[in-house]
């Protein structure tokens, strides 16, 4: 049983932990050398950073919370209900209402698996900050009454959800590679220097972030664009709609026209690639780092003749 096996078996097994799956994805995605697939599986197992540095996948929320908070008046009177968005600057939601499931593999599956939902309590900053609201009739509220805490709450199902999204694209990546690549993942198997190998990574990367400007992404036109071995004008063309500046282009051409051996015209296009996918390359338009990489792979493959 191979590596794709291995993972496909126990990402389709319901009782095995996500994270043992994680872990073969990993020794996979090191051997088909995909930076991208290996930063996922880590942040999967490690977790995602609680700041914008990383993206998170859109599974991973954020969320929105239910809120209830509870209330304090004269006498001692206490009452508690539901708080809603309504009145509530932008700028506050998402600390307010909102929130994203970060925490690793392991932790996600002991919280899905507790008896409690998990949530967080608001600060009291932002109780201070609601109890104004409410006294400048911004947002409703219990007469003679001040909010004292508010706790925001996220349903075990959400968590759950977010278990099997991982368990989920782990299998397809897999079965998408399998079916082309049934090697993918042994020692001195295929790579991501190999287009088809590639646009599987990238078509994975998109669906597990969506599309944005750090993600893979693409639309028909772009996906569908193709060069005839020997064709300059249209490797060019195909470019130009990949956006690629002239410059860029101008290095393109350079790379698979100069007086390099074929084998070694196929390494500098690898290494052009993977400066495209780093950002080392600008490009214009709406077309992502990653698909651009992809694609400028296996066009360049097909001009220089497969």
């Amino acid at each position: 049983m191979n590596m794709l096996d291995q993972i496909i078996q126990e990402a389709s097994t319901s009782s095995i932990p996500v994270a043992d799956v994680l872990r073969k994805m990993l020794v996979m995605s090191y051997r088909i050398k995909s930076q991208e697939t290996v930063t996922w599986v880590k942040h999967e197992l490690d977790g995602y950073p609680r700041d914008e540095s990383v993206r998170l996948p859109t599974y991973r929320g954020p969320f929105t919370l239910p809120v209830h908070g509870t209330y304090s008046g004269y006498y001692g009177n206490s009452r508690t209900g539901p708080l809603g968005r309504h009145g509530v600057p932008e700028k506050y939601i998402s600390a307010m209402f909102e929130g994203p499931l970060t925490e690793p593999i392991m932790e996600l599956e002991a919280l899905a698996a507790g008896e409690n939902d998990p949530g967080f309590q608001w600060s009291p900053v932002l109780i201070g900050q609601w109890n104004v609201w409410e006294d400048e009739g911004r947002v409703p509220r219990f007469e003679g009454m001040n909010l004292i805490s508010a706790h925001a709450t996220l349903p075990r199902s959400k968590v759950k959800g977010v278990i099997d999204s991982i368990r989920n694209n782990a299998l397809t990546f897999a079965l998408e590679l399998q079916s082309s690549y049934p090697q993918a993942g042994e020692t001195d198997g295929p790579t991501v220097q190999d287009a088809g190998v590639q646009r599987v990574v990238s078509v994975m990367i998109t669906n597990v972030f969506g599309t944005g400007n750090n993600v893979a992404i693409g639309d028909g036109n772009t996906m569908n664009l193709t060069v005839q071995p020997g064709d300059l004008e249209g490797l060019l063309d195909a470019a130009a709609k990949l956006g690629l500046d002239e410059k860029a282009r101008d290095e393109l051409v350079e790379t698979v026209t100069g007086d390099a051996g074929p084998e070694e015209k196929r390494s500098r296009l690898a290494a052009f690639g993977e400066r495209v996918k780093q950002g080392g390359v600008s490009l214009t338009g709406n077309i992502t780092a990653n698909i651009a990489a992809a694609k400028i792979l296996e066009l360049g493959t097909q001009f220089l003749g497969g």
